[in-house]
């Protein structure tokens, strides 16, 4: 939970954008852009500041980073697809085995249920991938995508609008008090922005209210509509993640850390005297922990090799072998280097193989260094015998070979 802190809605902004992009044929749009503002906690209201506008001319109207897109028009597809009794349950309902369109990979997909019908909205990805990507050359993020008039729902709800059959824009709308659909009946329907404005305090424009909803819906984190985009591509929960993270440092910025900054102010000045004293102190006593440590350590070290390398032993026992294997081997074994008790340095400190032999050396004929080796191995006074390195030249012939042998001791 506190994870997603920064999602709280009481770092969400006071202002939102929303573009809206209406198409009217398949290849023709009016793009359009709404200014939501949020005031009194909850309540919101919306105007418009571009009509039928270019999209280069967004930047120079809004001052946002973070955008909403909202789709509507004649490139939607829409379904309803009434439910089983064990589908009702939407996390039961297989959307891939539903849709009626095409691939679903290729579309993004707004979904709606009620208790028993499964409405459907869908637009073809390349479709939206291409106007996110304009936006995104404008230095623009989306933050959010909807499509059609689902997200009324939210808002006719949050407002308890009556059910009934409702005009809006040229579309008759029947509103269930679950969802609304396009209404094709003869009934004389009732003008919605009438209704609307009887029951909240405000006058709304009528065209910004799909963009209101939308703003409504993603505010409250209202699970429905719910948007599918299967692997587009898109990136849509990364730009959204970045518009909270944005609002949260500045709602940070403007609001704790000027509080944070005066009361750190405040301490400086009352304590700094006894501050500085005491660092002086600390860094003191640091230096001589630190330095003491380093000194018990070096003398530690030092009495360890002083005991190896004043050592007393029978050097004499360790010739011996290491002459006896020398006597053993074949003519056609040379040692260039025969090491007994050998030290072993570990960082500073040194240890002594007190049994142990290390001898490196080359063979002018590999069957008579085997020989040697597998007489070696047989012998009683070797406990163990193993190769280090065993290298052959393939142009002289001869084999470099160093050897870690482990006498037998009681």
């Amino acid at each position: 939970m506190l994870g997603n802190i920064y999602q709280h809605t009481i770092f969400s902004p006071r202002t939102y954008c929303v573009l809206e992009i209406v198409y009217d044929s398949r290849t023709a749009y009016r793009l359009n852009l709404y200014e939501v503002t949020r005031f009194k906690k909850t309540q919101f209201k919306v105007k418009s500041l571009l009509e039928n506008t270019a999209l280069e001319d967004l930047k120079k109207a809004i001052s946002a980073q973070h955008i909403a897109v909202l789709i509507r028009g004649n490139v939607l597809l829409q379904d309803h697809i009434k439910l089983e009794d064990d589908t009702k349950n939407p996390e039961h309902f297989n959307l891939d085995q539903n849709f009626s369109f095409g691939q679903i990979d290729d579309y993004v997909i707004s979904s709606y249920f009620t208790p028993y019908t499964c409405y459907i909205t869908s637009v073809r990805k390349d479709i939206v991938q291409h106007w996110v990507t304009a936006l995104n050359k404008e230095k623009l993020d989306v933050f959010s995508v909807s499509l059609g008039l689902n997200a009324l729902v939210n808002y006719f709800k949050g407002i308890k609008l009556k059910p009934g059959i409702y005009s809006w824009e040229n579309i008759a709308l029947n509103w269930d008090g679950e969802y609304i659909e396009e209404y094709l009946g003869e009934e004389d329907p009732q003008a919605l922005m009438q209704a609307i404005n009887e029951e909240e305090d405000q006058s709304i424009e009528s065209l910004g209210l799909p963009a209101l909803s939308v703003i409504v819906s993603h505010y409250f984190k209202l699970p429905t509509p719910n948007l599918t985009l299967e692997d587009s591509g898109i990136h849509l929960n990364i730009q959204e993640e970045g518009f909270y993270i944005s609002n949260f440092i500045k709602k940070i910025a403007f609001v704790v850390l000027p509080v944070l900054f005066l009361g750190l102010l405040i301490n400086f000045f009352a304590f700094s005297d006894y501050s500085k004293e005491a660092n002086q102190l600390n860094e003191t006593l640091s230096t001589n922990e630190f330095k003491w440590k380093i000194y018990e350590d070096l003398k530690q070290k030092f009495e360890n090799n002083k005991r190896v390398l004043t050592r007393s032993s029978k050097l004499g026992s360790m010739s011996y072998y290491a002459d006896q294997i020398a006597h053993l081997r074949p003519y056609q074994v040379t040692f260039s280097k025969v090491d007994v008790y050998p030290l072993t340095e570990k960082g500073m400190e040194y240890s002594i193989d007190e049994h142990t032999l290390f001898i490196e050396g080359y063979s002018a004929k590999h069957s008579q260094y085997q020989a040697w080796i597998k007489l070696l191995d047989k012998t009683e006074w070797i406990e163990t015998l193993k190769t280090i390195s065993y290298k052959r030249n393939a142009e002289t012939g001869l084999t470099k070979f160093t050897l870690k042998i482990d006498i037998h001791h009681e």
